[in-house]
């Protein structure tokens, strides 16, 4: 068996250490131009998105018209569409919200208990009686993302009084082009 050692003076002798080198080098470089197209790529979807739900959507409300048949024969239009989140730090205000206005069924529950070390014994006799009753434990509370647009979409949709704050509800035009 060769120490490392011996086995440096190989590379070395070898001008295979040149060679690492060099490619060490060659993957720096390729790491860099990732991470330059990835910020190119990161630009070109901030113009497209001002583009697509600010000015063609501005332009084509100034000319009166929602869709329009472009030369190369594909359509443009302007189409609504609505965003909602649940930050952190409204999710106590949204779910208290959802459960009192009939849709806690929107809300997804999972529970679990963390045992420490040493209280192996404790919670197998804890899964023992949870399994006992039929429950599945994890625990975590979230209303599944596009289903919370969805409901938004729909509650704006019907004039609820939906409070968009808390469910962190943006309205906006967005510009959809087909190709035919």
């Amino acid at each position: 068996m060769m120490n490392f050692e011996d086995d440096a003076k190989i590379n070395i002798s070898n001008n295979n250490l040149d060679e690492v080198s060099q490619l060490c080098q060659e993957l720096s470089n390729l790491e860099n131009d990732i991470k330059s197209y990835e910020d190119t790529v990161k630009d070109l979807k901030k113009k497209a998105d001002k583009l697509s739900m600010e000015i063609i959507p501005e332009k084509m409300n100034e000319l009166g018209l929602k869709s329009v048949e472009l030369n190369d024969g594909s359509k443009l239009k302007i189409a609504e569409f609505v965003q909602a989140r649940i930050t952190e730090e409204n999710k106590q205000d949204a779910f208290s919200w959802l459960r009192d206005n009939g849709h806690g069924d929107l809300i997804k529950h999972n529970l679990s208990a963390n045992f420490g070390r040493g209280e192996d014994d404790k919670a197998q006799d804890f899964k023992k009686r949870a399994e006992d009753i039929g429950l599945d434990l994890a625990e975590k509370e979230w209303v599944e993302p596009m289903t919370l647009k969805a409901f938004a979409k729909e509650q704006v949709a019907q004039g609820s009084g939906i409070p968009m704050d808390t469910f962190g509800v943006f309205i906006g035009n967005k510009t959809k082009i087909t190709k035919t």
